[in-house]
């Protein structure tokens, strides 16, 4: 049974109550006339709803309204003021300052009187719930960062077992270096051992001298003993090939050896064989340790990424829930006062700001653990960082600033084009962030230094002191913007984290109150292109036209070694000049576009005039583009750059 809503009504005028008591039908009313008013502040607390009504003469009103006001601080009831005139509801409102208060002015309708009190207690509710999601959400968090806080005290002990492990490794490998190791000298053809050094006699507890190694018992249960014949040791000259190194496991003694063999010349001018023998059992231990230790550590960061990610869930989920029902009361309340409008308000941005904050700590240890490995390939960067300078085209907009690509066409990086624009779309932002009403942000490649990309702005620049630790990931840097944008600290480690794997760079300038400076340095990559021909078409006239995409130009010998680039190391396009070759050509074309590893790889098939059944079964097989000769270079650096477009954006 739905309990009824609690009203207490305080009556502060000399008619007779009767009236409004008959209206509230269907509440639970407790009625209070002015002489015991004080006496009802105690029940406050339990009640759904206080009504207070008053006449022409509000002062014992008021007074009652700033006992209740004192009184009800942590706790504040919805009231509904039932008054006569405007100024009553000024003055008892200026008490409550407009929490939870509302007025009806007489005379009012039981219909309305109803609606004004249900409104009243379910905005209470709302609050209410939204108060104790937060609550929990606070308490969430609070988790959240103890936790982290862990796994950086767990991540501090591990670098320091790391140099501890390292450090004993190198004491191992220095102990190891000044220990003799057992040498003998052995017939190539008898197997008799013809001279053994200190060591080994000590390690074998006699002297092996003159003994037949292969045949000596003794020697076969204490030592080590592999059989390498002569064709091992020397070539078909019969002269001394490379040293032979194998590890052998002896198990009368259970120890593992490292042996190395070599044939050597003797006394007697003739080759024999030199055995150095070493005891690596400790060293074999130690690398099972190692091993051991190496699963224990992926498996340690698996369960750490996989606790992130149920944490990330936990706290993801509810949060998101509470956003959208913020968002909903906020779109849907259309009673809300200003300053609960206000209060939601500020609520939504401060939740929105740290679910963008649990996403780019979760990126970050994904890419700090190894989780994330970038897929690289040639990418056309000018038309990338147009694509990302159209997504903060609007944020721009409202602070007036310009945005200037100044890259020039067809320049290339070897990059992942995902991840690059992920560092793309941060550093702008941040420049846009940083910047005044009707600043500027420029992105540039210098023509001084290859694979090198720029982004500057003129905006407020870096305090000097925050410049060594931008990098720093306990030390996490935010500032507002100069709009009072918020951000969470984290976009330039993540930035950061992406460039160095690519192999790159990211460095910073900055001079306070004239702007900033971002430089992005990744290895220098050519275009590389498989050219299968039967002769050289590179020439000095189209080395020229080529020159300016630093291309790089494989041409194999043969089909074998053509279909060995492709398979061994893929290109980022290949060029078929058939001829004589076209059986060849068409069965590598074929296994090319069959294989799903390359088979993105664009191809130029190039073709004479009497071609059109070869260039309809290349067509068929996938071929991309065909040329017919005679090829002009601009035609043939045209239709490469088109291809190399086209791959880039697929």
């Amino acid at each position: 049974m739905k309990q009824k809503i609690r009203v207490l009504v305080a009556i502060f005028s000399p008619e007779s109550p009767d009236s409004l008591l008959q209206q509230l039908e269907g509440f639970d009313v407790l009625s209070l006339l002015q002489g015991n008013a004080v006496d009802s502040f105690p029940a406050i607390k339990t009640l759904d709803l206080l009504l207070i009504q008053t006449s022409h003469s509000p002062e014992a009103a008021i007074a009652f309204a700033q006992g209740v006001k004192e009184y009800s601080d942590s706790s504040p009831v919805p009231i509904l003021i039932c008054a006569d005139n405007k100024l009553i509801k000024q003055e008892l409102i200026q008490i409550f300052s407009l929490d939870s208060t509302d007025v009806l002015y007489r005379p009012f309708s039981k219909i309305l009187l109803h609606q004004k009190i249900h409104s009243l207690v379910q905005q209470r509710a709302v609050m209410d719930q939204v108060k104790g999601q937060l609550w929990e959400l606070e308490q969430q968090v609070i988790t959240l960062r103890k936790s982290t806080e862990q796994y950086r005290e767990e991540i501090r002990k591990r670098s320091e077992d790391r140099k501890k492990l390292s450090k004993g490794y190198q004491i191992f490998t220095a102990v190891l270096s000044g220990i003799e190791e057992n040498i003998c000298v052995v017939n190539l053809q008898s197997e008799e051992v013809l001279f053994a050094n200190q060591q080994l006699k000590t390690t074998l507890g006699f002297d092996p001298t003159g003994k037949v190694a292969q045949k000596s018992n003794v020697y076969l249960r204490n030592a080590p003993y592999l059989s390498y014949s002569q064709e091992r040791l020397l070539n078909e000259l019969g002269e001394p090939q490379s040293v032979i190194c194998e590890d052998f496991f002896h198990e009368p003694t259970g120890k593992w050896y490292s042996i190395k063999n070599c044939a050597i010349r003797w006394i007697n001018n003739e080759y024999v064989r030199l055995e150095i023998t070493t005891d690596i059992t400790a060293q074999k231990q130690n690398q099972l340790l190692l091993e051991q230790a190496k699963e224990e550590a992926i498996k340690a960061n698996l369960l750490k990424d996989k606790f992130l990610s149920m944490v990330a869930h936990d706290i993801k989920s509810p949060f998101t829930t509470i956003l959208a029902t913020i968002r909903r009361v906020i779109k849907k309340e259309e009673k809300l006062s200003a300053i609960h409008q206000k209060l939601l308000t500020n609520s939504l941005d401060s939740g929105t700001h740290l679910l963008k904050m649990i996403s780019e700590l979760l990126k970050m240890g994904r890419f700090s653990s190894g989780a994330i490995i970038p897929e690289l390939k040639t990418v056309e960067i000018f038309s990338l960082v147009n694509k990302f300078i159209f997504l903060v085209a609007e944020q721009a907009k409202k602070k007036g600033v310009t945005i200037n690509n100044e890259i020039p066409q067809q320049t290339y990086l070897f990059v992942d084009s995902y991840l690059f624009g992920e560092v793309i779309i941060n550093l702008l932002t941040n420049a846009i962030k940083f910047c005044g009403q009707g600043g500027e942000v420029r992105i540039y490649t210098p023509s001084t230094v290859k694979k090198l990309l720029v982004i500057q702005d003129n905006g407020v620049g870096i305090t000097p002191e925050f410049l060594p630790d931008l990098f720093n990931c306990e030390r996490r840097m935010t500032t507002l913007g100069t709009a009072g944008e918020v951000g969470t600290g984290l976009g330039l480690l993540y930035c950061h984290d992406i460039i160095h794997a690519h192999q790159g760079t990211l460095s910073i300038e900055s001079v306070l109150g004239q702007g900033t400076t971002i430089y992005i340095q990744l290895p220098s990559k050519p275009i590389r292109i498989l050219f299968v021909h039967e002769s050289s078409l590179m020439d000095t006239k189209f080395h020229h036209y080529f020159e300016p995409l630093n291309i790089e130009f494989i041409e194999p010998a043969t089909m074998k070694e053509a279909k060995d680039v492709l398979f061994q190391h893929p290109p980022d396009l290949a060029i078929f000049d058939v001829l004589s070759l076209r059986d060849e050509s068409l069965q590598l074309l074929k296994k090319l576009k069959q294989t799903p590893t390359i088979t993105k790889i664009p191809t130029i098939i190039m073709v004479g005039g009497q071609d059109r059944d070869f260039r309809k079964h290349a067509f068929q097989l996938g071929g991309d583009a065909f040329l017919h000769k005679p090829i002009e270079p601009q035609e043939l650096l045209h239709c490469i750059q088109g291809l190399i477009n086209l791959s880039t954006n697929s």
